[in-house]
């Protein structure tokens, strides 16, 4: 879906980083959004994405 979109977007392996493992493994994958700090986590479909994207 991500790349699908086009959105600008990296990979960060969360599994030994202690303090990102407690706060996202249940929600990975997650998305974040640098403008206002919003994230999307796990599940979500085309939809949210898009309105996440535009948000």
């Amino acid at each position: 879906m991500l790349e699908a979109s086009g959105a600008n977007w990296r990979y960060v392996n969360i599994e030994p980083q202690l303090d990102l493992l407690r706060r996202y493994g249940t929600r990975v994958p997650v998305l974040g959004r640098p403008s206002d700090g919003a994230e999307l986590g796990w599940p979500f479909d085309a939809e949210d994405l898009a309105d996440f994207l535009e948000g």
